[in-house]
């Protein structure tokens, strides 16, 4: 310790020591604010089934995924003596595939007492290893290049978003990854095979590793002999962990993952089809190719980061994902991508698509996540897919971002890959570290240093925000404070919000679709897929005014002919909005119910249309939490028999109904039934809401907010004095 302290206030000394100290300071700042406020639905189901066996001593009750749970196992067991009083937060039936946590465990949870302290003890290890990554990294590039890839990864939205944020634990299995490019490049043997290990591990805590696995085996096998030994042992780890899981739970941990879970689907989403079952996926080609390219020309390590950015590139480019798995992105990039300002604003829009991509999950993946800071008046925020949907066709919109994402990615392993240049001069001190493990190819971006000037595009990360920055800081602040207005759908059918098929039924007879009047859908059912529509009217009810109440825009009916007629329709059909009675548990005395004749009708011929969409324009006043049903009633036109009417067989949004016909008879599926609301967002009221859940935190846990609150006023006073200019005598 005596020779580490001054060694540090030595280095600190130096411009390039004080640059690093404020990077660091400033990203752990960032981290610590956002921490205990901000979490996913997703890191309490996994801490539910950890409790399991903190709480309960059962070890093994959710076995699909044993490493990565058994390490949260442990952590929550060191976690609960600073838990008082936690022991009914959890869930009961988190383990329970197909079942899971449900919304009222989750609001159980956000009402705990030391709520906050709770989810800053979860993400903790996340963002011990978020940082530790950090430092892996500045330790397998050149000192010169150290300070950037360092900023990269600490200030890159992708990384903050993943672990600090959303609260995820793909920090932990990066790390290993990182870890085993370390062990490799000691260049024995041993470490090598340890590093095979590591990432081996790697790949059974998160899949994702799985694509560069072939890569590291090209990369670092001596010999085809010492191949078929790192074959062995990832065969050998595979088969320790599926005994474990069948010894522990008589399950094959590997087959429950590829049956139970749709993210190795999500690789071979996009394809061409041929016909009968005959498909191309396209990820799988591009990888393929990718793999024989490689295995043809060869791969020294020193060019395995490469392949690794561009395999990672290429799976996000080709597959769907969740926005928080993102983050694989970032620690090959980090490692071998030029700092130019050419390739920072690609990853600029790429980080800019993947955050807009992310909306398409609605309040899910956005609003939601400040729910333990806001608490209910997180409904009042618009969901973003509802908010999109109102104004453009939300496929349009995400697809759009989702192409500029692929484009992007693809160009830059182009940009990455493409024929090597003569490398730039490296300066005595970086050559001897650059050379080990040097293949006779060298791609161009991996001898470049980082230059010192102070007008590189990376000095601009940890400087200080400029003038016209603070100014449109402070234009957002107060255009927030004095209230927006936001236009939103107020009911969905599945088709935006699960995504399912859509059958075109003949309209023999009266169909109907019931549905809750009134915006606040989304934040209603909660994405909670065992709520019923008596729990959905309760929670609408429940809602705040501003995120339920409404002016009805435009009501839309999925209506179609088969085949389309030319010109005007002729089927003298007409649509009708009647009262619903028999559905609403919360106001069967309503006044409006007691007309039977409907509250609006027209003629189907003369409705507007747009695509599949019948358009009502000009609907009645529908007062928000009462139940009404829209009733397509077919006529006898010529274009009659043509009529088809949209359903999504076997599928209903959360807490709705199911169309039915005349004789209440089940069709099996819902309506496509929309409705756009406009409606006013009391923004003050948002942050007067967090703003007294957080003094009601401050009181019932005054220790841990007085100990953040400390923690992170002094590394603000740390960051502006080394944000401060030296003086002679420190000089």
């Amino acid at each position: 310790m005596s020779a580490t302290l001054p060694a540090f206030r030595a280095r600190l000394d130096t411009d390039a020591g004080r640059r690093m100290a404020l990077l660091v300071t400033v990203a752990v700042a960032i981290r610590l604010a956002l921490m205990p406020f901000t979490l996913h639905f997703d890191a309490y189901q996994i801490y539910s089934r950890a409790h399991e066996a903190a709480y309960l001593n059962e070890w093994f009750g959710f076995t699909s995924q044993i490493i990565i749970q058994t390490f949260h196992n442990v952590w929550l067991l060191l976690m609960r003596p600073f838990l008082p009083d936690s022991g009914g937060i959890w869930s009961d039936t988190a383990s329970v595939i197909g079942v899971g946590a449900s919304r009222e465990d989750y609001e159980r949870f956000l009402a705990y007492d030391h709520l906050y302290r709770a989810i800053f003890l979860m993400k903790l290890p996340y963002v011990v290893a978020d940082l530790a990554c950090a430092w892996v990294i500045t330790r397998l590039v050149p000192p010169a290049r150290r300070l950037g890839a360092a900023a990269f990864w600490l200030l890159n939205p992708l990384v903050i978003f993943s672990t600090a944020i959303y609260g995820r634990h793909d920090s932990l299995a990066i790390l290993l990854v990182l870890l085993s490019i370390v062990a490799a490049r000691r260049a024995t043997d041993g470490w090598r095979i340890g590093g095979l290990a590591l990432l081996g591990v790697a790949t059974l805590t998160r899949f994702f590793p799985i694509i560069i696995v072939p890569a590291y085996l090209l990369a670092y096998r001596r010999s085809n002999r010492q191949l078929g030994l790192f074959v062995g042992l990832l065969a050998g780890m595979a088969a320790l962990v599926e005994l474990a899981g069948l010894a522990t739970s008589g399950r094959s941990t590997i087959l429950t993952i590829l049956g139970s879970y749709e993210h190795f689907e999500y690789w071979f989403d996009a394809g061409l089809y041929l016909r009968f079952d005959d498909f191309i996926f396209l990820f799988p080609v591009a990888y393929v190719l990718g793999l024989l390219w490689v295995s043809e020309r060869g791969l020294t390590p020193r060019e395995y980061p490469v392949f690794g950015a561009a395999a990672f590139l290429l799976l996000f480019s080709l597959t769907f994902f969740h926005p928080h798995y993102a983050i694989w992105l970032v620690p090959f990039l980090a490692l071998v991508m030029p700092f130019t300002a050419r390739m920072l604003t690609l990853h600029a829009i790429q980080v800019a698509c993947v955050l807009v991509y992310s909306a398409q999950w609605g309040s899910w993946t956005t609003w939601e996540l400040l729910e333990p800071l806001l608490g209910d008046r997180v409904a009042s925020l618009p969901d973003p897919v509802e908010a999109i949907g109102g104004q453009i066709e939300p496929r349009l919109f995400f697809g759009f971002f989702r192409s500029i994402l692929t484009a992007v990615s693809l160009w830059m392993i182009w940009a990455l890959l493409r024929d090597p240049v003569p490398p730039a001069p490296l300066p005595d001190a970086e050559r001897g570290e650059m050379s080990s493990g040097a293949g006779p190819r060298s791609f161009p971006h991996t001898a470049t240093p980082l230059q010192a000037s102070n007008h590189h595009p990376l000095r601009r990360l940890t400087s200080p925000l400029s003038r016209w920055r603070r100014g449109a800081v402070g234009v957002g602040l107060a255009l927030l404070l004095t209230g927006c207005s936001a236009r939103v759908t107020g009911f969905d059918s599945p088709v935006m919000h699960d995504h399912g098929p859509v059958e075109w039924a003949q309209v023999g007879g009266p169909v109907q679709q019931s549905f809750v009047a009134g915006p606040g859908y989304a934040a209603a059912m909660a994405n909670d897929g065992r709520i019923t529509t008596e729990d959905y009217q309760q929670r609408h009810a429940a809602l705040p005014d501003d995120a339920r109440e409404g002016a009805l825009v435009d009501l839309r009916i999925g209506l179609r002919l088969e085949p389309e007629a030319q010109g005007a329709w002729d089927t003298a059909a007409t649509v009708q909005i009647v009262p619903a009675p028999q559905h609403d548990v919360l106001n069967p005395g309503h006044p409006l119910y007691d007309s039977p004749s409907p509250i609006y009708e027209a003629p189907v011929d003369a409705l507007p249309r747009d695509g599949d969409w019948l358009l009502i324009d000009d609907p009645p006043e529908l007062p928000s939490g009462l139940v009404f049903a829209v009733r397509v009633v077919p006529g006898d036109g010529p274009d009659a028999g043509a009529l088809r009417v949209g359903l999504t067989p076997g599928r209903v949004p959360y807490g709705g109904w199911r169309a039915v016909d005349a004789s209440g008879a089940d069709l099996n599926g819902a309506m496509l039934v929309r409705t756009r609301y406009d409606r006013d967002v009391e923004a003050w009221g948002v942050v007067s809401s967090g703003a007294a859940r957080l003094r009601d935190a401050a009181r019932a846990d005054t220790a841990f907010m007085a100990l953040w609150a400390l923690c992170l006023g002094g590394l603000c006073v740390a960051g502006a004095r080394l944000r401060r200019p030296r003086t002679t005598e420190e000089t």
